[in-house]
């Protein structure tokens, strides 16, 4: 499979899980309308003797209010990830990278990133490690080639040679 494939799919994949997450704040928004019906169906008994559960405004206010506190969430979280990857990697810890490292491990992660940002006729990323995190890892964020950043473990640096770096 090539990159373009891999391109097309990923994106099919993005709106599948995007579509899941609108059908599950849907689903959230009627749960939780529907416990708190079941919560207060002993006063609705009281007062009349057939409550219209499912008919009542309070029901279908409070799935649009819960689905309109998760878009809000979804939407400030949103527009706080989209001003850069950098963000993300300050978030999960990482701390970015001197022009000139003096860690060999550093300056051969930055050497990586620099060759293959020329070799792909790309920008080069701002590069964060993650110091405190022992295990192999590493992942690349932004919503652009302009806002972009790698991050790579300091467990991925100590223990993966230069062509396994490049690798990741």
């Amino acid at each position: 499979m090539d990159f373009y494939q891999q391109q097309s799919q990923a994106r099919r994949q993005s709106r599948v899980l995007i579509t899941i997450y609108l059908v599950g704040m849907l689903a959230l928004g009627l749960v939780s309308s529907l416990w708190l019906s079941l919560i207060f169906l002993p006063v609705s008994l009281s007062r009349s003797p057939d409550p219209q559960l499912f008919h009542s405004g309070p029901f279908w206010m409070t799935a649009t209010l819960v689905m309109l506190i998760c878009l809000f969430v979804t939407f400030c979280r949103y527009q706080s990830l989209r001003k850069g990857g950098w963000r993300v990697a300050k978030a999960l810890g990482g701390r970015r990278l001197l022009p000139s490292p003096t860690d060999f491990k550093e300056q051969q992660l930055r050497n990586v990133v620099e060759e293959m940002a020329i070799a792909s006729g790309m920008p080069v990323p701002a590069i964060y490690v993650q110091d405190e995190e022992p295990g192999i890892n590493s992942f690349a964020a932004g919503m652009g080639l302009n806002d972009a950043v790698i991050v790579v473990t300091r467990g991925a640096l100590e223990a993966l040679d230069r062509d396994e770096l490049q690798a990741i």
